[in-house]
C-alpha cells in the first residue's frame, strides 16, 4: 500500500524492490557503470523515505539495505571452477538461472508496490506473469540475445514497463520492444568537483576491454602529444597484457583500479577526458562523470555518447579514427570547463534521474497510462516523446 509520512507529505511512499545484475557487487570501487547507478539509485530512494530492498550479491555495500542473494558476484564465482572457460561460462549460466529464480519466488511473496528489475537477465522477465506487482526494467545494455528471445512473447512486452537509458539505445531495442520510456542515467555531481587548473594530461578511465577501445585512446593522446593516465579495472587481462602494457611508459601510464576520492582527484586535475567505445555506447556515464568535474570529453561518436557531449563540452569524433580523435583531443583544451560542470548538473544530475522513477513508479502503481512525455525531465529540449 502506499502511504505518505509527515517528512513526505506530498510525495507517496513506496516498498521499492530492486533487483541489481549479480555479475559484480554493487559497491565502490564500482566494476562498470550499472553497479554505480544501482549503488546511486537505491541510496537516493532509501534517502527520500522510500522503503528499498535491493536484492544483490551478499558482498555488495553493507550500507544499502541489501539482501543478499548469492555470497560474491557470479563472475567471481566463475573463475574459481577448475574448468575450461567454456565449461565456466555454462556453470555460471546454470548457477544465475538458479539463483534469479529463488530471488524472483522471494519477491513474489513479499508485498512490493513496485519491482525495478536492472538484471540484464531474463529470467524476471520469465517471472512476471506469476506477479501481482507492476515491474519496471531498465536497458543497459544494447539487445541481447538472451532477453530478446524471451520478448518474442507478446504477453512478456505488455506486462512491463521498458526503461531505456538513451535514445539510441532504444531504437536498437525497437524490433523486440515498441514502447520505451527513456530516462538518462543521473550522476551525483556532488561527487565529482569542478577544477578550473587542471594539469596538461589526458584520462582514460572505465573498464580495460577490447570493445572500451582502450589502446586507441593511447593512440590518439600520443598524436594528440599530451601525457596519458588510465585508470580502471583489467577487466580483460589477456588484452591489458598485449595491447596496453607494452604502451606504458612516462607518458602513457596505468593508475590501477582506484576508490571513488582518487579517481574524482584524477579526472578533475586532468584538461581532457578520452571515450573510444568500439561498440554503441548505450549511455556513457563516464562521460558525464566527467563533465561534471568541469573536464571535456573527446570522445567516438558512438550510442548515447552523441545525447551527452555537445560542442561546448567536448568534441564526437569519427568511430575508430585515431587521427579524428587526436584533432578533437587538441580541441578540447580551449572548451570551458564551467560549461562542462553545468552540462552535468543541469541536465544528468542524479536527483533529476531519481525522481524520474519516482514519477514512473506512482504511474505504474496507480495503473496510469504513461504519458507521452520523457520521464526525464531534463530533456535538452525540454520535450520527449516515448519511443515507440
Amino acid at each position: 500500500m502506499l502511504v505518505t509520512t509527515d517528512l513526505f507529505p506530498n510525495r507517496p511512499v513506496m516498498k521499492i524492490a530492486i533487483i541489481s545484475h549479480l555479475k559484480h557487487p554493487v559497491r565502490p570501487p564500482f566494476a562498470g557503470g550499472l553497479e554505480m547507478f544501482t549503488h546511486a539509485l537505491v541510496r537516493g530512494l532509501a534517502s527520500r523515505g522510500h522503503d528499498v530492498t535491493c536484492f544483490a550479491t551478499a558482498d555488495s555495500d553493507p550500507s544499502l539495505p541489501i539482501r543478499g542473494v548469492c555470497q560474491l558476484g557470479t563472475v567471481a564465482l566463475g573463475d574459481e571452477q577448475d574448468c575450461s572457460s567454456a565449461e565456466r561460462a555454462e556453470w555460471v549460466e546454470r548457477f544465475e538461472n538458479e539463483v534469479y529464480d529463488r530471488l524472483m519466488d522471494s519477491v513474489e511473496w513479499e508485498e512490493f508496490d513496485v519491482i525495478h528489475n536492472n538484471s540484464l537477465h531474463p529470467r524476471p522477465l520469465q517471472h512476471v506473469s506469476q506477479l501481482g506487482t507492476p515491474m519496471i526494467t531498465t536497458l543497459h545494455t544494447p539487445p541481447l540475445t538472451r532477453m530478446t528471445e524471451v520478448l518474442e512473447d507478446d504477453w512478456e512486452t505488455a506486462a512491463i514497463h521498458f526503461v531505456n537509458v538513451s535514445r539510441a539505445n532504444a531504437q536498437l531495442w525497437s524490433e523486440s520492444i515498441t514502447n520505451q520510456t527513456v530516462i538518462h542515467n543521473g550522476v551525483d555531481t556532488s561527487r565529482w568537483s569542478l577544477n578550473l587548473r587542471p594539469r596538461r594530461q589526458a584520462v582514460w578511465f572505465g573498464r580495460i576491454t577490447p570493445e572500451k577501445g582502450t589502446h586507441l585512446a593511447v593512440a590518439a593522446a600520443k598524436q594528440a602529444k599530451l601525457p596519458l593516465v588510465i585508470v580502471g579495472p583489467k577487466y580483460d587481462l589477456p588484452y591489458f597484457d598485449n595491447e596496453i602494457a607494452p604502451q606504458l611508459s612516462e607518458d602513457v601510464r596505468y593508475l590501477g583500479h582506484t576508490d571513488h576520492e582518487r579517481l574524482s582527484q584524477i579526472v578533475r586535475s586532468s584538461a581532457v577526458t578520452i571515450l573510444t567505445p568500439c561498440w554503441d555506447e548505450p549511455f556513457g556515464l563516464v562521460a558525464a562523470e566527467s563533465l561534471a568535474c568541469g573536464t571535456p570529453v573527446a570522445a567516438f561518436a558512438r550510442g548515447g555518447l552523441k545525447e551527452i557531449v555537445t560542442e561546448r563540452t567536448g568534441r564526437l569524433c569519427e568511430p575508430n579514427d585515431v587521427a579524428s580523435l587526436a584533432a578533437g583531443i587538441r580541441e578540447c583544451l580551449d572548451l570551458n570547463r564551467r560549461d562542462c560542470r553545468s552540462r552535468a548538473t543541469t541536465s544528468f544530475g542524479i536527483d533529476a534521474n531519481i525522481s524520474s522513477y519516482e514519477k514512473l513508479y506512482t504511474e505504474v502503481t496507480n495503473h496510469t497510462e504513461i504519458p507521452e512525455t520523457l520521464v526525464s525531465g531534463w530533456d535538452v529540449d525540454g520535450l520527449a516523446e516515448v519511443v515507440v
